[in-house]
């Protein structure tokens, strides 16, 4: 979707009042939305999502199908649903723009990525506790992956699109999932009716795909592919860190062949809970037994990532050897600043097989042939 620049207004009509709104900074866009910080009202930083519309409205008024949107846009709709949950940034209006066909929703601006956040353990944590209590509450968010998920000023993490969300029991329908997410569950893949394990595991992939930077990328006509690839998680296995994860997906998997979760309704409710509970209560379990296998690595100009004691000793010895990789001339090929960088690099080649630009590549090699006696 291209379809707005820098400075457009356009005029939110309610059946009471109208206002005008303007676009101040793209911030992201796909096939079938674009993402737009609005220049400041008053006191309020606010973000409005335009996406492609799906409903037919005719020749209604604009004021009544904003009104109508309120109460059924998806987005706006679980917005309203989930009420007091914590966990969501939050929605102030929803209108039509009939001139080019397309829905927009206003909310919060929250301007922080996760990539933005240093601490990945406490990160997902964050997550984890963010998802916990909507799935105490009987819904599963469904779409999880980096693109919806913000880190507000004071450290909380909340999720910016609910458009997918269920009640415990519902199926999916097309358009509530992200073509582009390639964090999506093994179950989800197959069509099956989401549960809270499909979140957790998309959590992990999460985890991993924020350490490592290594997580698969999938195109739209590879889903037999990406199923395949996700139903072993062999990709996973070549650092100790991907193994305790593909370990705790297994597993998780296990766990849910044993204790599947009904569909809710009032007789259900206190079981649910109970495997909520018991779900969270080994995933707390496994996931600190994870980060108690690594070390966090804090080097300057590099970002925070998670290392076990062995892999980090093997990068110290790059850092040392790396003072004596030198030309002819004597000159050292890594400038100092540069020496913790490329050394990871390095590791990330040799563990992970990772590729860089062509002249990196050569340097990376060559350095691995130096003898250092």
């Amino acid at each position: 979707m291209t379809k707005f620049q820098k400075g457009y207004n356009f005029i939110h009509i309610t059946t009471k009042n109208s206002f005008t709104l303007t676009l101040d900074k793209l911030l992201s866009k796909t096939e079938h939305s674009e993402v737009w910080k609005l220049q400041n009202l008053g006191k309020h930083e606010l973000v409005v999502k335009f996406v492609t519309n799906s409903f037919d409205f005719g020749d209604g008024e604009i004021s009544e199908i904003n009104s109508f949107l309120q109460d059924d846009f998806p987005d706006f709709k679980n917005y309203k649903l989930l009420g007091n949950y914590e966990g969501m940034s939050k929605y102030f209006f929803t209108g039509f723009k009939k001139d080019i066909d397309c829905i927009y929703i206003v909310s919060e601006f929250i301007p922080h990525s996760l990539d933005e956040f240093d601490n990945k353990k406490e990160l997902i944590q964050k997550i984890f506790e963010n998802i916990y209590n909507l799935h105490y509450r009987f819904y599963t968010m469904n779409n999880i992956w980096e693109n919806d998920i913000r880190v507000k000023k004071n450290g909380d993490v909340v999720f910016i699109d609910l458009k997918a969300v269920l009640l415990f029991g519902e199926e999916l329908t097309p358009g509530m999932i992200d073509q582009d997410n390639n964090l999506l569950s093994l179950n989800l893949l197959q069509n099956n009716i989401p549960d809270i394990y499909d979140d957790i595991e998309s959590v992990l992939y999460l985890y991993y795909q924020l350490v490592t930077n290594e997580f698969p990328k999938f195109k739209k006509n590879q889903l037999q592919q990406q199923i395949k690839i996700k139903e072993t998680l062999d990709f996973m296995e070549s650092s100790t860190f991907g193994k305790s994860i593909q370990e705790l997906i297994l597993g998780i998997r296990d766990y849910k062949n044993e204790n599947p979760i009904p569909e809710y309704n009032s007789s259900t409710s206190t079981r649910i809970r109970e495997i909520v509970d018991e779900v969270y209560s080994i995933l707390s379990e496994r996931f600190e037994e994870i980060i108690f296998e690594f070390n966090v690595v804090k080097i300057p100009e590099v970002e925070q990532t998670i290392f076990s004691a062995s892999q980090n000793e093997l990068i110290k010895i790059y850092c040392s050897k790396l003072q004596i990789f030198r030309n002819n001339k004597g000159e050292k090929i890594i400038p100092d600043e540069d020496t913790i960088n490329f050394a990871l690099k390095v590791f990330n080649m040799v563990t992970m097989g990772s590729k860089y630009d062509e002249n990196t590549n050569k340097l990376i090699l060559l350095f691995l042939d130096s003898k250092f006696d």
